[in-house]
């Protein structure tokens, strides 16, 4: 993952976000946006 950071900044890569939660809150986002 750490590599994958790096080259992304080397490609002039600005800004970069880690979201972080499970299937069921993707689900759950997913049907309350629908």
């Amino acid at each position: 993952m750490a590599h994958l950071v790096r080259a992304y900044f080397k490609l002039d890569g600005h800004h970069i976000q880690f979201n972080v939660v499970d299937a069921a809150t993707l689900r759950a986002a997913q049907q309350y946006s629908k």
